[in-house]
């Protein structure tokens, strides 16, 4: 093995442990996608001399059967749900960890978790007490939320997102911050999510600091897509409603 080829594998790896996508490791060092996900899984197993050693090419079938696994593992977790539920179990990044180890039968710890969020389109910005909504597909999204030092908790939802799942998040944020918390959350408003409306009554150490579900209008500008894209997020926001205000004739009936 050449220097050359010893400083771009310990660069591709890395690159992969200080968050970088695979995408983003490959155009920096050269190197293809599926080669980048196999040295940081050597690194996992062995450390930087089972990076060394790792001889070139692809194992008969294997790299198409893991990213067909990955894949599947992807869809999988968006289709989580809780019992008679239209949502699933909230994840915080250590169990988001343990699942991910379950269904692989790899050792995954919560950096590798965080990378596979990326990987899979799916990691919620950095900010901080915040929450919001990243869309899958047309039927899925995965609800996610930040507390004051940036910790992710994630939860997986079909759509519209429903009060439920808006008064599910809420519990587990009460369950990591029992002292309470103000969140930044963009969504449809507290009058279409009477359940959640009434959980902050009864816990007014949670605060919603932002409840505005969009931004002021801009000037009248012929058709975009940005224009179809915020047209798309009212649809949205509005089918959201919609499924509320059923919940809630549904209770009254």
């Amino acid at each position: 093995m050449t220097d050359d080829t010893r400083r771009l594998r310990e660069q591709a790896v890395q690159l992969r442990l200080a968050g970088s996508t695979l995408v983003e490791a490959a155009e920096q060092t050269g190197l293809s996608p599926p080669t980048v996900a196999a040295l940081v899984r050597a690194y996992e197993r062995g450390g930087w001399n089972a990076v060394h050693e790792r001889k070139p090419g692809r194992p008969a079938g294997g790299s198409n059967d893991r990213q067909r696994l990955l894949t599947e593992l992807r869809q999988r977790l968006l289709d989580e749900r809780q019992p008679d539920q239209p949502f699933g179990p909230v994840f915080d990044l250590a169990r988001l960890a343990t699942w991910i180890a379950a269904a692989t039968q790899e050792p995954t710890d919560e950096r590798s978790a965080k990378r596979r969020l990326a990987d899979w389109g799916l990691l919620p910005p950095e900010s901080k007490s915040a929450a919001g909504t990243l869309l899958a597909d047309e039927e899925r999204a995965l609800f996610w939320a930040r507390g004051p030092k940036s910790e992710l908790l994630v939860m997986p939802s079909g759509l519209p997102l429903t009060d439920g799942a808006y008064c599910a998040l809420f519990e587990a944020l009460k369950e990591r911050y029992p002292k309470g918390l103000g969140l930044a959350l963009r969504f449809a408003g507290l009058h279409y999510t009477p359940a959640l409306q009434r959980w902050l009554q009864a816990n007014p150490a949670f605060q919603l600091v932002t409840a505005d579900p969009s931004p002021p209008a801009p000037p009248a500008t012929p058709p975009t897509n940005t224009a179809r894209t915020r047209s798309l997020h009212l649809q949205r926001l509005e089918a959201e409603s919609i499924a509320i205000l059923r919940e809630v004739v549904a209770e009254a009936e």
